[in-house]
C-alpha cells in the first residue's frame, strides 16, 4: 500500500472516529443574558381582578330617643316696682295742717289733713307711680271717715266693721275703685275706740340718751321724749308721723324731737307688749322695747 493510500485510509478513519463520538450538550444562557440586536416589547400585564365581596345591606338606623319633656315651670310673678313718688305728709300742704287720717294702698297714698282748730279738712291723694297724677280737694266728715267730691267723682276713705281702712272712688254714683289700705293711722289726739292696744316703748341711744315714744293701734307712733340717760333730765320732745314702710315692710315714722330729727320703726307688726322698735336721734340708732 502506497503512503497515499495509508493517509487517506487514516483520514476516512478519524472522520468515521469524529462522526460516531457524542456531541456535548448545548448549553442555554439565562435569558438576562441573551442578547439580541432585535428590541424587546414587554409583554403586557393583565392586573388580576380584586375579589369583590358580597355587598351587605346597610344597618338600620335606631332613632335617637328623644329626651323626656320636662314640665314647664311657672313664670316668676313679676316683682311690684318700688313707688317712685315720695309720700307728701300733711304738713307738706303747710305748718298750720296736721294730720287726721294716713294710709297707704297698693297704688295710692292718701292723706286727710286738718287745718287748725276747726273743721277745714283737706283730702289730698297722689298716685304712687305717676308723679303727675295727684289731687286736693275739700273735704267733709262722714260716718267712719272721710269724703271729698270733684265734680261726678267722689273720694271715699272709710274704717269698715273690721278696724280696716279702705279706699273708694265712686263715679255717678257706681264703684269705680276699692282698695283695702296696706296700714292706716288715724290722728292720735282722736278718742280711741276701747279695746285698742296702747304701749310706751322705751330704749336707749348710745351712752347719754334715752328716748320715749308711745303707741297706739289707731295712729301708730307718736309723742316723744327724749331725757338725759343718767339724769333723767328732759332733753327734748316732739312728735312723728307715718312715712311709709321699708324693704322689710315695717313701717317707718319720722318727725322730730327738739331740734333734732327722730325716727322709729316698728319692728313687730301689729305691735303688741313685748314687740321692739329701733329709733334713731340725731343720726343714731338705739333698739327699744314696748310694754
Amino acid at each position: 500500500m502506497s503512503i497515499l493510500q495509508q493517509i487517506s485510509l487514516t483520514s476516512l478513519l478519524s472522520l468515521v472516529v469524529l462522526g460516531c463520538s457524542p456531541s456535548p450538550p448545548l448549553r442555554v444562557p439565562p435569558a438576562d443574558q441573551i442578547t439580541t440586536d432585535r428590541p424587546v416589547t414587554p409583554r403586557p400585564v393583565t392586573p388580576s381582578p380584586t375579589p369583590q365581596l358580597p355587598t351587605q345591606p346597610p344597618p338600620p338606623t335606631q332613632p335617637t330617643p328623644r329626651p323626656p319633656s320636662q314640665p314647664s315651670r311657672p313664670r316668676p310673678e313679676p316683682t311690684p316696682l318700688p313707688p317712685v313718688v315720695e309720700w307728701r305728709r300733711c304738713d307738706s300742704l303747710g305748718r298750720a295742717y296736721a294730720t287726721r287720717v294716713t294710709l297707704e294702698t297698693a297704688n295710692y297714698f292718701v292723706n286727710v289733713c286738718q287745718r287748725g282748730q276747726g273743721q277745714d279738712l283737706t283730702y289730698f291723694g297722689q298716685d304712687r307711680y305717676d308723679r303727675q297724677r295727684n289731687i286736693r280737694l275739700p273735704a267733709v266728715s262722714i260716718e267712719g271717715g272721710y269724703e271729698a267730691v270733684s265734680g261726678n267723682t267722689t273720694y271715699r276713705v272709710q274704717q269698715k266693721n273690721a278696724g280696716r281702712w279702705e279706699l273708694v272712688v265712686l263715679q255717678n254714683g257706681r264703684r269705680i275703685l276699692r282698695e283695702v289700705a296696706r296700714v292706716a293711722y288715724s290722728s292720735p289726739y282722736q278718742p280711741q275706740e276701747p279695746g285698742s292696744v296702747t304701749l310706751v316703748c322705751r330704749g336707749n341711744i348710745g351712752q347719754m340718751v334715752a328716748y320715749t315714744v308711745r303707741y297706739a293701734d289707731e295712729h301708730g307712733f307718736s309723742q316723744v321724749r327724749i331725757e338725759n340717760r343718767d339724769t333723767g333730765q328732759l332733753v327734748a320732745t316732739g312728735d312723728v308721723d307715718y312715712v311709709g314702710q321699708n324693704e322689710q315692710g315695717n313701717p317707718v315714722f319720722k318727725g322730730n324731737a327738739g331740734q333734732a330729727d327722730f325716727t322709729v320703726v316698728g319692728l313687730q307688726v301689729p305691735m303688741q307688749r313685748g314687740g321692739e322698735v329701733s329709733a334713731s336721734y340725731d343720726g343714731q340708732w338705739g333698739r327699744g322695747r314696748c310694754h
